[in-house]
């Protein structure tokens, strides 16, 4: 006997209400954890068991793969983290982010009246932010819960046809497209624990599909169907690698699996979530010895584009040249070819000081201070190697075209050495004098002082690429940029001058802005000499 039409709608609507609210859930964990979970990780420097810890903790703060693999991804496009650094970290959120398969399977779900209720309260309750994504949280709960009982109530009361759950395939290939659609195992893993649980799917193809959702989790759809970082594109990979071949793997221990897990005294239900962490744990602790093998494979599959990231990035130790070969200082084109990568590693380290600058003026955080200045050590390292080497090219005879290109790169090195030390030496000091006297940025201060951060980052990133690339036309467009800096230069600077008229102006509040204006106009005008350089001006 088939379900009945309004046994199908009640099936359907559990369902969405479940995804929409695990979905929501998602949402609001990130929102409320995800900067600090990214300040936390950008600053691990080593390769121990903290980093795979810490890849745990964010797993289950944020209880998504793909969203901590996400922000990995952004970390390692910033040269905060090396790739080494975001596989061990992607592995230790493989055990994390299954916390939420426990709560789906140890929280009753008549529990979900209490955050149905609480979190639209909240929401209407409350104009704070934060307050307002607790609130987001605890509706996002409360519906994830209210489908499971809705979709349990349902898988109790119809019937349906009997072969097709059991059938070897279709429950296998609709789990594994269901997990790559959705991009969450979580998802499925929770449908199975109704089913399960209502007596309609057997252990053995419960387990099956378990490993089909994980695998389907893993499979790189977004990257495809979005365009992603070199960067976040290996950790997808990765990802894949480490999934399938565990799948792959336990594939052939299926059969001892669940005869191992029929010994336990527990229901089906909570044998699907023991299976589900095991796994994870099984290929997060197995994929440990893989880390280096997978990381150089990594980089040869997937290069960077511009050559500028580091496979380890570790401040504490002493920097060698990554492509400076004084072999071929006899062969100005390809020496001068290599000079351009190690400058290209400079503006990446620089403009990841630049993108730090926000953070340390504003959350004050002295360990973000000292991340820019250890940054600002290591671009002087750089610069002093690319320097030497610059000077070693071609000796006495270097062709005029050749002795052009590296007067531009010795050029080049200068002025991302001299942004450098503005943001270490005098945005720095900036922000350690916030440290100390701890004035409050008023809501349009803040705005000001972000957008034209933003608009000297987006001409310095231009810049840069101008460069790398060897785009004339890049270069003229940060150029042509200066009326507009110009004009929101004039502009902040004339708003202050009314507030401090009106007597209303914090007097050292007001000197900081202006600090800060001048040097945020320095860079820029550092990065116009780069672009004036590669337009041949």
């Amino acid at each position: 006997m088939s379900a009945s039409w309004p046994a199908i709608a009640q099936g359907i609507t559990g369902a969405t209400l479940y995804l929409y609210g695990l979905e929501k859930t998602l949402f609001a964990l990130s929102n409320l954890h995800g900067e600090s979970i990214t300040k936390r990780l950008g600053a691990i420097d080593s390769f121990d068991l903290r980093g795979w810890l810490a890849g745990s903790g964010a797993g289950a703060l944020l209880l998504s793969n793909r969203t901590v693999l996400e922000l990995l991804g952004t970390l390692a496009a910033s040269n905060l983290l090396a790739c080494r650094q975001t596989l061990l970290l992607l592995l230790g959120s493989l055990t994390g982010t299954t916390l939420l398969v426990l709560l789906l399977a140890a929280i009753p779900s008549y529990l979900a009246v209490l955050p149905l209720a609480a979190g639209p309260m909240l929401l209407y309750a409350t104009t704070r932010a934060e307050l307002r994504f607790i609130g987001h949280l605890l509706l996002g709960v409360g519906l994830l819960f209210l489908g499971l009982a809705t979709l349990e109530e349902t898988m109790r009361h119809a019937s349906f046809p009997g072969g097709l759950l059991t059938h070897p395939w279709i429950p296998l290939i609709t789990t594994l497209v269901a997990a790559t659609i959705l991009g969450s195992s979580h998802a499925m893993i929770g449908l199975l624990l109704v089913l399960t649980g209502s007596g309609l799917l057997p252990l053995p193809a419960a387990l099956a599909m378990t490993l089909a959702a994980n695998l389907g989790a893993a499979l790189p759809l977004s990257a495809l169907l979005k365009e992603q970082s070199a960067q976040t594109k290996r950790l997808f990979m990765a990802q894949l690698i480490f999934q399938g071949t565990g799948v792959l793997l336990m594939v052939w221990w299926l059969p001892q699996a669940g005869a191992a897990l029929d010994w336990l005294p527990v229901t089906d239900g909570w044998k699907v979530v023991i299976f589900h962490l095991f796994f994870n744990g099984l290929v997060s602790l197995a994929g440990l010895p893989l880390l280096r093998p997978l990381t150089d494979l990594a980089h040869r599959l997937l290069p960077d584009p511009y050559g500028t990231e580091v496979q380890e990035l570790d401040f504490t130790e002493r920097y060698w040249p990554r492509y400076l070969d004084d072999d071929l200082l006899d062969t100005p084109t390809l020496a001068l070819a290599m000079a351009r990568r190690e400058v290209g590693l400079i503006a990446a380290m620089v403009e990841e000081m630049l993108t730090l600058v926000p953070e340390a003026l504003f959350a004050a955080d002295p360990q973000v201070i000292a991340r820019m200045r250890k940054m600002d050590d290591r671009v002087d390292e750089i610069h002093r190697a690319v320097t030497r080497y610059l000077a070693g090219i071609g000796g006495a005879n270097l062709p005029a075209q050749a002795a052009g290109e590296l007067m531009a790169a010795m050029t080049v090195a200068n002025e991302l050495e001299a942004i450098g030390d503005i943001i270490e030496n005098n945005i720095g000091h900036l922000a350690e004098t916030r440290l100390d006297q701890r004035p409050d940025f008023p809501p349009e201060i803040r705005t000001a002082l972000t957008d034209y951060h933003h608009t000297v980052r987006a001409a310095f990133r231009q810049a840069a690429d101008a460069f790398l690339t060897d785009d004339p036309t890049l270069a003229r467009e940060v150029m042509a940029r200066k009326e507009s800096i110009s004009a929101l230069d004039a502009q902040n600077r004339l708003e202050q001058m009314r507030i401090l008229r009106s007597g209303a102006a914090d007097f050292t509040l007001y000197t900081l802005q202006m600090d800060l204006y001048e040097n945020f106009k320095r860079i820029f005008y550092h990065a116009k000499r780069i672009a004036k350089v590669v337009a041949g001006a």
